[in-house]
């Protein structure tokens, strides 16, 4: 098996996965210093009140990514399946 395809579909893999998640945290972290900020300002130090903002905004950003993030998925496996038949053939 050749190294160099190995790493190349492991690169792509990182770097898809890494494209479909840093959104979705980005916008957990933009909310969780928004409510933070917030809290501070207004001295009511409650948990519920970062949790449910981030998981609301979090699973709202990833339901919206959610088409993107399956094309790229479908992609990369298709890349994949297409370099294992060109192993198996040689």
């Amino acid at each position: 098996m050749n190294q160099t395809l190995i790493i190349e579909v492991l690169v792509q893999s990182m770097l898809m996965g890494g494209s479909v998640v840093l959104p979705i945290m980005l916008v957990g972290l933009t909310v969780g210093i928004t409510v933070g900020a917030i809290q501070a300002a207004t001295q009511v130090q409650e948990q519920t009140l970062t949790f449910v903002p981030k998981v609301i905004a979090v699973g709202a950003t990833a339901w919206w990514l959610m088409p993107v993030a399956l094309d790229r998925y479908t992609v990369i496996f298709r890349q994949v399946i297409e370099s294992i038949a060109e192993v198996v053939v040689l």
